[in-house]
């Protein structure tokens, strides 16, 4: 968690679930990703020894920029996963099903959707290689987790979107993955804060002279 230790500002600190004057109250359930824990803490007088301290004192916010960053880059991943078994279904799908004597795959229309699938899912995959690659350099990546993390809850919701167009009626339907990917898809507008954050992230980055050749090269 992060705590206000004046003078020195923010500080991260460690704190045990079993900490006494720490509760945590579940949440109702979620429309999606049903196997994630979710909570509501809440600390009353809660004491730890000062070697749960994080780090240093006062750098606290370092922490939570660094881990935001990483936090939202796995978020994109996430999202790139998702797509993926989404074409992958949709697909399947096209190349099975006749109607009127043509498999779905040779109409025009269904044709589209898959190519559009395919180029946000390409996209997507590009985007996170690279600022995995300077991630694992060392490099601080605030502009690129935030481009990440908005193409990917966009692109996912593409693709779901089309994934359900392909299959149809029985795409609603329980029979197949595609509602479920559907709905989990819909929580990585919230994770690490919605769109709004992030076009802020990245437009105060780029008027802050963020470093283009290091960014894009």
């Amino acid at each position: 968690m992060l705590a206000r230790t004046p003078p020195s500002g923010l500080s991260a600190i460690l704190v045990e679930r079993d900490r006494p004057g720490l509760t945590i109250e579940p949440l109702p359930e979620t429309m999606g990703c049903k196997g994630g824990q979710h909570g509501l803490l809440t600390f009353d007088d809660v004491r730890v020894p000062a070697v749960n301290l994080i780090g240093s004192e006062g750098d606290g916010e370092e922490h939570l920029e660094r881990a935001l960053e990483i936090s939202r880059v796995f978020i994109a991943a996430s999202s790139l996963g998702t797509a993926q078994r989404a074409l992958d279904i949709a697909l399947a799908h096209a190349k099975a099903r006749v109607t009127f004597g043509k498999p779905l795959a040779e109409r025009q229309a269904v044709q589209r959707y898959l190519a559009e699938m395919a180029m946000d899912v390409y996209a997507l995959r590009h985007m996170l290689l690279d600022a995995a690659r300077k991630w694992d350099a060392g490099q601080r990546i605030p502009l690129e987790a935030s481009l990440c993390k908005l193409f990917g809850l966009e692109a996912v919701g593409r693709v779901t979107d089309r994934a359900l167009l392909v299959q149809g009626g029985i795409g609603y339907t329980r029979r197949t993955p595609v509602e479920r990917l559907y709905r989990d898809a819909r929580l990585n507008w919230l994770e690490e804060g919605p769109p709004t954050v992030h076009y802020l992230v990245a437009a105060r980055e780029l008027a802050h002279g963020y470093a283009w050749d290091d960014a894009f090269g």
